[in-house]
């Protein structure tokens, strides 16, 4: 599965358009109109349109039907009891097209989410940094979580000192951005001889194309939503380190959005603009 993800992070590196905020935004618009053109293929593909087709037109001819007999109680009772009969047949038949689509959505939202889910650092700001040492080593070794580090690259400074907390197995520092760079990281180790680990830093005049708040360990519960730096290796004692970035909001008509939700808003409107073209039942 890593290798999977970190394929289609490289695949998309070839058709983003860049790491500006208008870049981010025309991104979101790709790959919402791509997403759509996919679900429909895909559902069309797997689903039984005739069948769907029947229900549908069965659903709206007992709501219809209701609607002019509204004086026989008999009828009445009659459709809205084959109305829910027929949506349980309806939702059936698209059981297997969602089961299909779920895969693909998942990977087309982890790629929205790598570019431009979160907001690169700002001129001045001052962000928190975690590090956790991995279950094997930090919850048990007080000694070694007094030796974790932490340097910086390219346009950040240390702020604060390290606040270390055995009962989490964390160290906690506040960093700020006193310039801009292309090579911004953080770098944290165990001392000279001991692993030491990199993690870039995305600030707003020279962030990369996809960059994430976590660069951990591979695991099934984090590996989905935070893949698009990596991950550290396997027997490495640090489970994970994390830069709190704020989440992206982009306009869309009159509203400040998050960019997941102006994805979905934006394949859905595609969907239904494109369904007449690929002759599609929903």
């Amino acid at each position: 599965m890593k290798f999977t993800l970190d394929l289609f992070n490289r695949l998309f590196d070839f058709i983003s358009f860049g790491s500006s905020p208008s870049a981010r935004y025309w991104f979101i618009v790709e790959m919402s109109l791509i997403s759509a053109v996919v679900f429909l293929y895909l559902f069309k593909l797997v689903s039984n349109q005739q069948r769907i087709k029947v229900y549908k037109n069965r659903i709206w001819g007992n709501i219809l039907q209701m609607r002019i007999y509204q004086d026989r109680l008999g009828v009445i009772v009659s459709s809205i009891f084959k109305v829910a009969g027929y949506n349980v047949l309806y939702l059936k038949e698209m059981l297997l097209p969602l089961v299909v689509l779920l895969p693909a959505l998942a990977l087309f939202t982890i790629q929205v989410n790598n570019r431009c889910g979160y907001q690169p650092l700002l001129p001045d700001e001052r962000v928190t940094v975690r590090v956790v040492m991995s279950g094997e080593t930090g919850g048990n070794n007080f000694e070694l979580l007094q030796r974790v580090e932490l340097a910086t690259e390219g346009g950040l400074e240390i702020q604060t000192p390290a606040l270390r907390i055995p009962g989490e197995a964390a160290v906690y520092w506040r960093v700020g951005v006193t310039g801009d760079s292309l090579e911004s990281a953080l770098v944290i180790g165990l001392g000279e001889a001991q692993e030491k680990i990199r993690k870039q830093a995305a600030l707003s005049g020279s962030s990369p194309e996809r960059f994430d708040p976590l660069l951990g360990r591979w695991s099934w519960a984090q590996g989905l939503a935070h893949n698009a730096e990596g991950f550290l290796p396997a027997d490495s004692q640090f489970e994970s380190v994390r830069i709190e970035y704020r989440r992206q909001q982009y306009q869309l008509l009159w509203w400040e959005m998050d960019s997941l939700i102006v994805y979905f808003v934006l394949v859905l409107v595609f969907a239904l603009a494109f369904k007449p073209l690929f002759r599609v039942a929903l």
